[in-house]
């Protein structure tokens, strides 16, 4: 039977060490450390194929009431914390308040907020109630048709009031003695840039989870490491579905090891694109930011990174319902193409824009990226691009990866490479990346106040609310116009395939899309055992 392969290690590759000590400062590279140790309200079903089922994780049940404005959940009588006291519904309540205003709790001042509640206005601290200690309820102030997907989100993992609030212990990854959650794992140790271990929680209140008694995460960064790391057996899964391989690699490793090894696909589900500054010369002139939206040829670097499987970087990813086909998007200013080179009219638009602004040839930029996922290979060729098309004098500066955060963080680049996970498929996970003044957008020191356009926050705000699926898309297709049109301060590049390696002998895993999403990981084992 299965279970008579349950237990032992399962080794992991780890893309990059994690950026965020906190649990709710949302980020994949933070998600993917702190997932196994808590959960959610409510799941997407990992051990169903169809990426849209969702089911109970702490909440059992619950019902959805006067239309769609109320939900309640009732909350699993047997969960508890690592420490063994009862989940209750003041915990849930307290999360997320917390999640969308640390800085209404002492101990949480200063925290990033997560990208909880990107429905803009649907929640604000204190509409959610315990009506008794395991039923909690929460109030919107308009329906929110994707409103369970979002709590699905690993970023929304519910934390223990009574730690935080009365021991001051904010749930730091870096030091695991202040890691109180609810999950099926207990964080054991992190090595700095080296890896993460984890062990069974013995009392985990879903019986029979998890099916195995440990896991390692090794932070492997480069893509050839990571190759041989697979080949060699050092590890038999990437513990996401983000890797340090493009497309063209994670093609070839599948090939190299067919009949040992899947790569599984799924997307678009994830963004590059240029994070800009709006605070710092040259792009606190909207001219500049249109400009380079204009300047860039997109589909090499496609061609390059991908071998043609990646999607343009519209402002909303491309053959979805909610916005325009890719043969739409390939007609567009700054992402079409003439006989296969870059649309001269483009070209000469944004040299037109830089010489009205005083920006034209022989400025000089720094562009920044980290040293993760790619980024430097796919910066070199657009640094090239800017200096053969704008004649900028184009400086690359790579970080490593969590050093790099740090910057971005702190506004400390003028414009970088930066991508973001597509949570979801739904207009609102896509439109948060550019007005929430959440991850990845807190590039223009966090509200990204100073750019936005005229209508666009309107549009992201009504657009969440209408349940007329025709008359929301075209609410959508106005906000993508504006970003395409007037002005961006995230531009896009290309909407990546999201690969995941998987060794064959890892069994009970889905993939989803979603790299915010399926981070527990108690459902899966090996098969001959670990």
């Amino acid at each position: 039977s299965d279970s008579d392969n349950f237990g032992g290690d399962i080794p992991m590759a780890d893309y990059a060490a994690p950026s965020k000590r906190y649990l709710w400062q949302a980020g994949s590279s933070t998600m993917k450390n702190m997932g196994p140790m808590f959960n959610t309200l409510v799941e997407w079903d990992p051990e169903d194929p169809d990426p849209s089922v969702i089911r109970g994780d702490l909440a059992d049940s619950w019902e959805i009431l006067d239309g769609g404005l109320t939900y309640v959940f009732h909350i699993n009588e047997k969960a508890n914390w690592h420490d063994g006291v009862p989940v209750t519904a003041d915990d849930v309540t307290f999360s997320l308040d917390a999640m969308i205003c640390p800085d209404c709790f002492e101990v949480m001042k200063g925290q990033r907020r997560t990208s909880l509640f990107f429905f803009k206005g649907a929640y604000e601290v204190g509409q959610s109630r315990a009506i008794d200690a395991k039923t909690v309820e929460i109030k919107l102030n308009y329906p929110v048709p994707a409103f369970l997907d979002m709590l699905s989100l690993s970023a929304v993992g519910i934390g223990p009031k009574r730690t935080i609030l009365g021991e001051g212990k904010i749930q730091n990854i870096y030091q695991s003695d202040d890691l109180n959650g609810s999950g099926p794992f207990f964080h054991v140790g992190y090595t700095v840039d080296v890896k993460n271990e984890f062990v069974k929680n013995p009392d985990y209140w879903k019986e029979g989870y998890p099916r195995i008694d440990s896991m390692s995460h090794f932070i492997i960064t480069d893509p050839g490491t990571t190759i041989a790391a697979f080949k060699s057996g050092q590890v038999l899964m990437q513990n996401q579905p983000t890797t340090p391989l493009n497309a063209l690699q994670a093609v070839k490793l599948g090939e190299d090891m067919a009949g040992e090894l899947e790569v599984r696909w799924a997307g678009p589900s994830g963004f590059r694109g240029f994070q800009i500054n709006a605070t710092k010369k040259p792009f606190d002139d909207q001219r500049v930011r249109q400009a380079l939206n204009l300047a860039i040829h997109r589909q090499p670097i496609i061609d390059i990174i991908s071998g043609g499987q990646d999607l343009l970087g519209t402002p909303l990813p491309p053959d979805t319902w909610y916005s325009y086909t890719s043969e739409e998007a390939a007609q567009m200013p700054g992402f079409r193409e003439l006989n296969g080179e870059k649309h001269p009219d483009d070209l000469a638009e944004a040299r037109r824009l830089l010489a009205e602004a005083g920006f034209g040839e022989g400025f000089a930029v720094e562009f920044a990226t980290r040293d993760a996922v790619g980024y430097p290979d796919i910066a070199a060729i657009i640094a090239d691009q800017l200096r053969t098309y704008l004649g900028w004098d184009v400086t690359l500066k790579v970080y490593e990866s969590a050093a790099g955060y740090v910057a971005y963080d702190n506004g400390e680049f003028q414009f970088n490479l930066q991508g973001s996970t597509y949570n979801f498929d739904d207009p609102s996970a896509a439109l948060l990346r550019y007005t929430t003044g959440t991850a990845p957008m807190r590039a223009a020191g966090g509200d990204n106040k100073g750019w936005i356009p005229e209508g666009l926050e309107e549009a992201v705000a009504l657009q969440a609310g209408e349940p007329d699926r025709e008359k929301r898309k075209a609410i959508v297709l106005k906000a993508h116009d504006i970003m395409l049109n007037e002005d961006n301060n995230y531009i896009g590049i290309f909407w990546n395939m999201r690969h995941w390696p998987i060794n064959n002998r890892i069994q009970g895993l889905n993939m989803h899309p979603s790299g915010y999403a399926m981070h527990k990981l108690e459902n899966i084992w090996c098969d001959p055992k670990c």
